[in-house]
């Protein structure tokens, strides 16, 4: 049977002219929100409010002083860090005062004192050792910090850092040895503080709440039970904690927040890694192996 002619006088080969005129019209009308959806990926990181609400010796050193040294070079790391902008220690202490509360801490307490102050984040430090060695004529500090992460809604993290300082030269003396140690693990702290301000990447795809798919894996430290705060410019989205990790990418499960407003590319922030002090002992049989593949 003879196939029937069309009824257009158009011919075959122009055919595809209306269609390629509806595309180009659909992507006129989109570009705005095209362009939209760019600067919201391209927004830059938002300044992060950091409160230090105490810094305490527990070290049983001879000298004292000690915490104010930790308070000036915790301070002094935190004001080279251009993401981060320091609560007045004067406006923490009124809020303390205020609140009526009195260290240590407890999270709640950091809370409070970081709405009371307008902080996103609050850290408590505690010097956990001193040390002068005389035989090497070094100094030593190992500084404890507990961060609550206001904004990530995130528990508190608390972490520890070593500072290591020796002559280099310089006629210090023992207590200028032990400073420089202070100064040195307050600028280590600083540092590892300032994972949770970075971005890390992006979402690439958010499959659905237990399979967000994220464009950075194990080669950026991310780890299994990582935990993860997604942002929007300037509005909390979600946490997530990472489930799977590897050199090709990881991906995450939504612990809490508005899954539906994920969209790929989409920024999020680290701010809690898991817990890799445990002892052998603590594992139980097949977990310690486990364990070893999540460390970075």
């Amino acid at each position: 049977m003879k196939a029937l002619e069309p009824t257009t006088s158009m011919p075959r080969r122009h055919a595809w002219l209306p269609l390629l005129g509806l595309a180009l019209l659909a992507a006129v009308l989109s570009y705005p929100a095209l362009a939209d959806e760019i600067e919201r990926v391209a927004a830059p990181i938002p300044t992060t409010r950091v409160a230090l609400v105490d810094v305490t010796d527990g070290s049983h050193y001879s000298q004292g002083g000690m915490a104010t040294a930790a308070a000036v070079g915790l301070l002094d790391a935190m004001a080279d860090v251009g993401s981060i902008q320091i609560v007045s220690p004067e406006a923490v202490v009124e809020a303390v005062d205020a609140l009526g509360l009195m260290p240590p801490f407890e999270a709640e307490q950091l809370h409070a004192i970081a709405e009371a102050v307008g902080a996103d984040l609050a850290v408590s430090v505690r010097i956990a050792g001193l040390l002068y060695i005389d035989h090497t004529d070094q100094g030593v500090c190992a500084l404890r910090m507990r961060m609550l992460d206001r904004r990530a809604r995130m528990d508190v993290t608390t972490f520890q850092v070593r500072g290591r300082a020796d002559q280099n030269g310089e006629a210090l003396g023992e207590r200028g040895l032990v400073e420089k140690a202070i100064h040195e693990a307050a600028y280590a702290a600083v540092q590892r503080l300032t994972t949770a301000l970075t971005v890390r990447g992006t979402i690439s795809i958010p499959f659905d709440k237990d399979r967000i798919r994220l464009n950075v894996g194990s080669d950026e430290g991310l780890r299994v039970g990582t935990r993860l705060a997604v942002w929007d410019n300037s509005e909390w989205v979600a946490d997530l904690e990472v489930t799977e990790a590897s050199t090709l990418g990881a991906r995450a499960k939504i612990l809490k927040g508005d899954y539906d407003a994920l969209y790929p590319g989409i920024a999020f922030f680290v701010t809690a890694w898991p817990e890799t002090d445990r002892q052998a002992g603590d594992y139980q049989e097949g977990e310690i192996d486990k364990a070893r593949d999540r460390m970075p």
